[in-house]
């Protein structure tokens, strides 16, 4: 995810620069074929019940929301676009949440633009890799939740 989103945000920055000749096509393509990619070891390796459609849903959902926000924020289409594909890609037990995963990406993006108007690097990177690390993070908050539901309910 980190190769694709530095490639996709260099595809951007390089084709805004003045006097460029450099022709950001081939980095703007190769970060775009990573991201199913991501999406489709994420699915198998989380062992999802269907996978296939999963990394499908999961790049057009990537696609839906981060295409039209790019026109805004690019660095933010692709936290909120990787995260959004994170969320459908990802196996659930019955503990988790699409919700909660929902708002962890949501907060995760917000923390991402907040970050990215003080320090550029920690942004760029934190945009690759947070998104699924929030999701992540919301299905284990879910499920202690859950646990400590079942242990109060037992006790």
């Amino acid at each position: 995810m980190i190769v694709a989103d530095s490639l996709i945000v260099y595809a951007f920055v390089a084709g805004s620069v003045e006097n460029s000749t450099e022709n950001p096509t081939a980095a703007l393509a190769v970060g775009l074929v990573l991201v199913p990619v991501v999406f489709l070891l994420l699915a198998f390796l989380s062992r999802h019940p269907r996978a296939p459609n999963a990394v499908l849903y999961a790049m057009m959902l990537s696609l839906m929301i981060g295409v039209p926000l790019a026109a805004f924020d690019v660095v933010a289409a692709l936290t909120l676009g990787f995260g959004a594909g994170g969320v459908v890609a990802l196996a659930r037990s019955e503990d988790d949440s699409w919700v909660a995963r929902s708002i962890a990406v949501v907060l995760v993006t917000v923390y991402i633009v907040v970050l990215l108007r003080y320090q550029v690097a920690a942004a760029l990177f934190g945009s690759a890799v947070l998104p699924l690390v929030a999701v992540g993070s919301a299905d284990e908050v879910m499920e202690r939740h859950a646990e400590r539901l079942r242990r109060l309910g037992q006790g």
